[in-house]
């Protein structure tokens, strides 16, 4: 072969070791993103939980205000 040949090919090894690493990373931040959305949702699931277990408390609240407020009336 002749030295150009070598040195284009050299060339054309690095391009595609280059795109392998790139290709890699990409999935990886693939992977990444999967997981965070994963849990994104576990915590919107757990907020949604919370808001309406802090609905059910207000209810609860509110009914215990209306009972006393009836007891100290009488």
């Amino acid at each position: 072969m002749s030295k150009n040949t070598e040195e284009e090919k050299t060339r054309w090894d690095q391009v595609m070791e280059h795109f392998d690493l790139l290709f890699t990373r990409v999935n990886d931040i693939g992977e990444v993103q999967q997981q965070m959305k994963t849990q994104m949702d576990i915590r919107g699931q757990a907020m949604d939980n919370y808001t309406a277990e802090q609905q059910l408390i207000a209810q609860q609240v509110k009914a215990n205000g209306v009972a006393v407020a009836q007891l100290t009336m009488r």
